[in-house]
């Protein structure tokens, strides 16, 4: 199914995201860097602890957010390493129905509890 663009507005700043859909959602950011996009966008057909891998990646901030889309938290995500002790899958502490995946950094532009507009 591939990717769309799509926009996420938080604290008056518009991100510019692909919106990943259908079995794309498996590859996410393996193999691109923060060059290629400037966000990636997962929506999930319902609400779960949907977590997120790291092989191939580049580092990142993740942001979680419920079915009113708004954030439940944000995580400092760092790609795999060779050693498999390091290998950590991030998800949230409670269902997410929506996984923001952004440049490390990019995270702290979103708190706990606000609200973020999504345009798909």
């Amino acid at each position: 199914m591939g990717y769309r663009k799509g926009t996420v507005v938080v604290g008056g700043r518009t991100l510019q995201v692909s919106v990943a859909l259908g079995i794309s959602k498996m590859r996410g950011m393996m193999f691109r860097t923060w060059a290629d996009v400037h966000g990636m966008l997962f929506p999930f057909p319902y609400a779960g602890k949907w977590g997120v891998e790291m092989p191939f990646c580049p580092n990142m901030d993740v942001v979680f957010l419920d079915s009113e889309k708004r954030v439940i938290e944000v995580q400092s995500a760092r790609p795999w390493g060779r050693d498999p002790r390091t290998w950590k899958i991030y998800r949230p502490a409670v269902p997410c129905k929506y996984v923001l995946e952004l440049p490390s950094g990019h995270g702290a532009w979103f708190r706990k509890g606000a609200r973020v507009v999504l345009n798909l």
